[in-house]
């Protein structure tokens, strides 16, 4: 399972949760909405456009890779530091 498929199904959970304070569920729904928002922040897609290299993360937030970022990305197949690169089967 990629992260992709983790957080479409903690976000499922999480929906069926109650945000109340006195069910046990309200911290465990905050827990898993703030595991899914860092999953997919970490987790990109990088695609050959005009300008360069554009780096898309599961949010939609997108931005081109810095000169050396493009290098690695280009000669090593290495995403940016600290992200995950996600594989589409």
């Amino acid at each position: 399972m990629n992260n992709s498929d983790l957080i479409d199904r903690a976000h499922a959970i999480s929906a069926c949760m109650s945000y109340d304070d006195e069910t046990p569920n309200g911290n465990a729904k905050m827990m898993m909405r703030e595991l899914c928002h860092r999953l997919g922040q970490r987790t990109v897609r990088i695609h050959k456009k005009k300008g360069g290299y554009l780096m898309t993360t599961l949010f939609g937030e997108a931005r081109f890779l810095t000169w050396k970022e493009a290098v690695m990305w280009r000669l090593f197949g290495w995403p940016p530091v600290g992200t995950e690169l996600l594989r589409v089967a």
